[in-house]
């Protein structure tokens, strides 16, 4: 995903930050097998705290993912590229949100990937960071359903 940042002046030297100071010295870990020295690596750049500082909730939560965040660091292309021109030319309807608080990189890459989505609804969720769902589940919730609603999408309570 760092490839989005990396096409704007703003957010090419954010995405290099972040591969040289979280990226690859968790895949390093991972590598090496030391799967808790990447989880704290990589979820330190991807809620933009210092991997050391990061609440002890934080880790718990993503070492009960711990295969999710060792492939993603293990991957030689984790995010496939989609040329922006490619994904400005999707018709189905699309939401993208991200937090008021989310890291850098990823509000460098969330406006690249908006500018080249102007079709897509946009969203920015207050009292939130990189995972919106878990820590602002009512906007969320109450976001995602209304732009399904919006698109005239059936959600699960309208099915049953």
């Amino acid at each position: 995903m760092t490839r989005y940042a990396e096409r704007t002046a703003t957010g090419a030297p954010v995405g290099a930050d972040f591969l040289r100071a979280h990226a690859h010295p968790a895949r390093d870990a991972f590598a090496r097998g030391d799967n808790e020295e990447g989880a704290r690596l990589l979820t330190g750049g991807i809620v933009g705290k210092v991997a050391a500082h990061l609440p002890a909730h934080v880790m718990q939560q993503r070492m009960q993912n711990i295969a999710g965040a060792r492939s993603l660091a293990l991957s030689d292309d984790e995010f496939p590229w989609l040329e922006p021109e490619e994904l400005a030319v999707l018709t189905q309807p699309i939401l993208l949100m991200s937090g008021e608080s989310t890291a850098l990189v990823h509000a460098e890459i969330f406006k690249a990937v908006t500018a080249a989505m102007p079709q897509a609804k946009a969203v920015i969720a207050p009292d939130s960071g990189h995972s919106v769902s878990r820590q602002n589940p009512e906007f969320f919730n109450r976001t995602a359903l209304s732009f399904l609603a919006d698109a005239g999408l059936e959600t699960a309570t309208e099915v049953a």
